[in-house]
């Protein structure tokens, strides 16, 4: 089919759960379809899409070497993001996560923010927008599916304290 349609780049995206958990499965396919892709001309680019907690030094270097795009997900900034990611024994994350973002960026690797915004952490929406912005990061927000959401709130956010020009 890549062959009949004349593809010149495919794109693969390693999401759902956690896929660090299984990053030997990463390593393996990214050698795999590099080869038999790029052997056929097609560029392939590759995306993790984690939470960053188990994030280890041989992922980092992996991810530098083969240039693999990482997405992070983050929904707030501290305790905003805590409230949105945190287990059932309630771990929370934002501290650890905050760290291995700094851990990328010192190897010359730039996450993208994902952020999910829903009733309980629009009100951190200020902060997660400027800690984007202070480490000079992009984002992407998006919103539940089938969650019930206040949009009045979180626009009301966005004209009082982000666009406050409209």
């Amino acid at each position: 089919v890549i062959l009949e349609y004349q593809t010149e780049y495919i794109s693969f995206r390693f999401s759902g759960g956690e896929p660090l958990l299984n990053f030997n499965v990463i390593v393996d396919f990214v050698h795999k379809s590099k080869l038999m892709f790029n052997g056929i001309g097609v560029k392939t680019s590759y995306t993790i899409l984690t939470n960053l907690v188990l994030l280890k030094e041989e992922h980092i270097r992996f991810i530098g070497q083969e240039h693999i795009n990482i997405n992070v997900s983050l929904d707030g900034v501290g305790e905003v993001h805590d409230i949105s990611r945190n287990d059932t024994k309630g771990f929370k994350s934002f501290s650890i996560i905050e760290r291995n973002i700094t851990r990328l960026i010192q190897n010359d690797i730039k996450p993208r923010i994902m952020s999910v915004l829903n009733n309980a952490n629009c009100i951190g929406l200020v902060d997660l927008i400027k800690y984007v912005i202070s480490r000079n990061l992009s984002c992407r927000i998006g919103f539940i599916h089938g969650e019930t959401i206040d949009y009045d709130i979180i626009l009301e956010i966005f004209k009082r304290d982000i666009f406050p020009f409209l």
